[in-house]
């Protein structure tokens, strides 16, 4: 944050005094506030922000050999929605209030690919823990954008995301909010998304006793390696002091099971057909009494025909709860 300049001098007139007090005015306007905002001629509408930091994600991996990504949907939805929060609550974090991590929200906005996420504020003292509004008028200086994809390069993490080859789409999420004791605030969430899989068929809810089909199409450039099911708390409500005692995020580590198409050996069936547009595979899992209450991530892994290494084309999050009405349903049948 800027300190404002200390200035002493000895005004003679009326006139010379009011314009020594305008410059002072101006001068102790905090650096982050964007007092000028109303002067700048580079201002841009959100859908032009995100169209701009589209062009400089894609100017950063075309430096690097790596192909362009394109706006995805749903994960743009995803980022506005938790870039918004993140603005209004003054945090910064991979989690939102309710819990829900990246994959979480993407799932819940209608994605099928698998989602990265990279997140910033150009506020110097994130955590104040008081609520404030969004602005009337979601306008972005064109160097704020340019400060925070910049700003994404210069981390390892946020980098080694931008240049993923593996990511083909990105969703944008960009927030102003202002405070009138602590000044203006910019947000922004980037989604980088594998989509290389179409989820046809997914539970929004695993029952325990009860058959779940998982079914998609697999793009013809890549092929199915294995669908993993992993398993980890269910979410629960965190405070702004909570999320700022977070860090890096990952996926969970309790792999429930995972199932292969032939020749491999499965612990459930995997039916794999290959077509003209790729591969159309399915298989049904039962939950049984081992599975417990949580949130279950359904992981699609393919892998290209040029590399040995298989990596993740889609995640779908699916909760199991015994107390929710789909399970007391199931259970009295």
């Amino acid at each position: 944050m800027s300190r404002a300049a200390e200035v002493v001098a000895r005004p003679n007139s009326l006139s010379r005094l009011a314009l020594f007090l305008g410059l002072i005015f101006q001068l102790v306007l905090p650096a982050w506030s964007f007092g000028s905002r109303s002067q700048d001629q580079d201002l841009l509408s959100l859908q032009e922000a995100q169209k701009y930091m589209l062009e400089l994600i894609n100017r950063d991996r075309e430096s690097q050999g790596v192909p362009a990504v394109t706006l995805d949907t749903a994960a743009t939805a995803a980022a506005q929605g938790h870039s918004d929060e993140m603005a209004q609550w003054n945090y910064i974090s991979h989690w939102d209030k309710q819990g829900r991590k990246p994959d979480q929200r993407y799932s819940e906005a209608g994605g099928h690919g698998a989602v990265f996420e990279n997140v910033y504020t150009n506020h110097d003292v994130p955590f104040y823990g008081s609520q404030t509004p969004l602005a009337a008028d979601q306008n972005f200086p064109r160097r704020e954008i340019e400060k925070a994809q910049a700003w994404f390069l210069n981390s390892d993490g946020h980098r080694g995301n931008v240049f993923d080859r593996n990511h083909n789409r990105v969703g944008i999420g960009l927030s102003f909010s202002i405070d009138k004791k602590y000044g203006s605030r910019i947000t922004v969430a980037q989604e980088f998304v594998n989509e290389f899989v179409s989820l046809a068929d997914a539970p929004q809810e695993f029952v325990s006793g009860h058959r779940s089909r998982i079914a998609g199409h697999i793009g013809k450039d890549v092929s199915l390696q294995a669908v993993q099911i992993c398993r980890e708390a269910m979410p629960k409500a965190m405070t702004v002091s909570d999320l700022k005692r977070t860090t890096s995020y990952n996926l969970p580590n309790e792999s429930v099971t995972t199932c292969y198409p032939q020749p491999y050996r499965s612990p459930v069936p995997v039916s794999l057909t290959k077509t003209a547009e790729g591969e159309e595979f399915s298989l049904v899992v039962q939950p049984n009494a081992s599975w417990s209450d949580g949130l279950y991530y359904v992981i699609v892994w393919v892998r290209k025909p040029d590399s040995a290494e298989a990596f993740i084309g889609s995640t779908r999050t699916v909760r199991l709860s015994s107390g929710s009405q789909i399970g007391q349903i199931a259970a009295a049948l």
